[in-house]
């Protein structure tokens, strides 16, 4: 993988000179035009429409590639719901009704969809999909029977039914160790990636053996 950026950056040319970029320049140059392909989740775009004056015909999501033709994973999401210590049992099931309807209800909450596009929301995302079988295959029909951007754009993502995985609790401390190996590559066209995959090995089994 190491070997593969340094390429693409050094060797094809095709990644430009600035490197590096933090989440929130990322999107500005994406939606001006100025960047043609980073890792982001599906709300980015949303982001970048809303706020930043892009435009949704503009963009699309595909699968990242891998050695092995299918794809690997990507970092699972989620939300947060929390009630006031001093809720009492009937506004606490009233509540979990509420979060059900809203969030977890196929057709309702932010599964209307012609609702949602009524009031200027984004509609047609990849995201969030939490059915199976027929009722995912009704949500797809209700979703690009009012949806706001190009649903096509988004097929090859679907399609790769790319798997969702949960973080580590040691995952940050890996992610450390690794974005100085992929910084020195993208930085430095004398990188020796043997040795830093060694010492990034070396690294990350510390961290491992630390948080058992």
């Amino acid at each position: 993988m190491l070997q593969n950026l340094h390429d693409l950056r050094y060797t094809d040319n095709v990644m430009g000179s600035t490197q590096l970029l933090a989440w929130g320049t990322l999107q500005k140059e994406m939606a001006a035009g100025k960047l043609g392909m980073y890792i982001a989740a599906p709300d980015d775009i949303t982001y970048m429409v809303q706020t930043l004056g892009a435009n949704y015909a503009d963009y699309g999501m595909g699968p990242i590639p891998s050695v092995s033709g299918h794809a690997a994973g990507t970092l699972s999401g989620g939300d947060d719901y929390m009630f006031n210590v001093k809720d009492t049992p009937a506004q606490i099931k009233a509540g979990v009704a509420l979060v059900n309807f809203m969030y977890l209800t196929e057709g309702q909450g932010q599964f209307n969809y012609s609702r949602a596009k009524a009031t200027g929301q984004a509609v047609g995302l990849p995201e969030p999909e939490l059915f199976q079988g027929a009722a995912l295959s009704a949500d797809n029909q209700g979703k690009a029977a009012d949806a706001t951007m190009p649903v096509s754009d988004f097929t090859s993502y679907l399609d790769a039914q790319v798997p969702g995985d949960g973080e580590p609790n040691d995952a940050q401390a890996v992610y450390k160790v690794l974005d100085t190996a992929m910084a020195s590559v993208l930085t430095d066209p004398g990188a020796n990636i043997d040795q830093l995959l060694s010492t990034a090995t070396n690294q990350v089994n510390e961290v491992l053996a630390n948080s058992q």
